[in-house]
């Protein structure tokens, strides 16, 4: 099916048959799971493209062999990169930043340049579908750079906005910014928020976990104590609570003497 598909496209177009040949065969290779071949093959078609939407699609299914398939995320931007700068169709080149933006992000660990991809997407007007999430991923480039400040701008604008699709989150990562930033009793404060709003079990786990963390740090060894014994059962590794409940039982007995 997706064979004829391909063959009704490339009968609307001018091309060779040498040059249909070829884009069925690459379609082909990708059925058969033969990605590099694939890429290959269509590396060679793209040189006797001229310029147009045919060769962004190509480009863009370039990007997404080397990303998804063949893990060569660098080369993968390259391509994408070449739509956004020849592209005259905004969706391709929203497409493509957002693919940018996730490689750097979640594959590349390059978050300042993911914070550049984010930032250029929740910058246009009007406001894309996916902006939400733009705008959150922004705030956690921020972190990951530790970029305290623009991580807590981002995050507190989100969370003046009860509709937005991360309003219940971004309290955590105000918390988990606070936490980073040594700022141990403004990250207990938002998690204290934070729990009050979120209905996951497993998440309010995690805070209450990391808030237990944040007071055995301020040396509120009764506070930290009596949180870890509150999740004991509850918290995936009980092995890890035990030994926070041990050590603190012994660094109170120490203070004591």
């Amino acid at each position: 099916m997706i064979r004829v598909l391909v063959l009704l496209f490339l009968i609307s177009c001018d091309f060779s048959p040498r040059l249909h040949r070829d884009i069925l065969n690459a379609q082909d290779l990708i059925n058969e799971q033969k990605y590099l071949k694939a890429a290959n093959l269509y590396q060679k078609i793209l040189k006797g493209l001229p310029g147009g939407q045919v060769k962004i699609k190509v480009l863009y299914q370039l990007g997404d062999l080397n990303s998804i398939h063949l893990e060569r995320y660098k080369k993968a931007i390259y391509f994408y990169e070449k739509i956004v700068e020849s592209s005259e169709e905004s969706i391709w080149v929203f497409k493509s930043q957002e693919r940018i933006g996730e490689l750097y992000f979640s594959y590349l660990e390059n978050y300042k340049k993911a914070v550049f991809y984010y930032k250029s997407l929740v910058n246009i007007v009007p406001k894309l579908q996916e902006f939400d999430f733009y705008e959150f991923r922004l705030g956690k480039a921020y972190l990951e750079m530790e970029d305290f400040s623009s991580a807590l701008k981002i995050f507190n604008r989100i969370k003046i906005n009860p509709l937005h699709k991360y309003f219940v989150s971004s309290y955590y990562h105000i918390g988990i910014t606070y936490f980073k930033d040594e700022k141990w009793q403004n990250a207990v404060d938002i998690w204290r928020e934070y729990i009050k709003r979120e209905k996951r079990k497993d998440r309010i786990v995690q805070a209450k976990f990391l808030m237990a963390n944040a007071y055995e740090t301020m040396e509120n060894l009764s506070q930290a104590y009596a949180i870890y014994y509150s999740i004991q059962g509850e918290y995936p590794n009980t092995k890890v609570i035990q030994n926070r409940l041990n050590s603190v039982y012994l660094r109170k007995v120490a203070k004591k003497r």
